[in-house]
């Protein structure tokens, strides 16, 4: 069995530079509506990445929320204690139960404007 030793990269869309802890909170602790009972757990405690550039940005075209303007883009290490699951799609991740402060650590580079409003 083979076991992964690379950082992981994913994506995770915003709304406005620069980057800062509400870009990594939960739905609900954003004060956002529950749609389906069925996704409480991710509304509650996950936050959505991708693993797939391309695919973040496919997503924030189709949605055409202004809060997912730009793209930034997190390295995580291996070694990293966070629990990641895929969930949904075949590039959607859910970062569960995570410090925002600790994921604006793993953000590298700057915000980049994939969208005009």
């Amino acid at each position: 069995m083979e076991h992964a030793t690379a950082d992981r990269v994913f994506y995770r869309l915003i709304d406005v530079p620069p980057v800062r802890e509400e870009h990594f909170y939960t739905h609900e602790r954003l004060g956002k509506p529950l749609l389906r009972e069925k996704y409480r757990a991710q509304w509650s405690r996950g936050i959505s990445v991708f693993s797939d550039r391309a695919v973040a940005i496919q997503k924030s075209s189709v949605i055409r929320d202004p809060r997912c303007a730009y793209i930034v883009r997190l390295v995580i290490p291996i070694s990293s204690p966070l629990h990641i699951e895929q969930t949904g799609s075949a590039f959607h991740f859910t970062i569960w139960d995570a410090d925002p402060s600790e994921l604006i650590g793993y953000v590298t580079g700057e915000p980049e404007r994939i969208r005009e409003e």
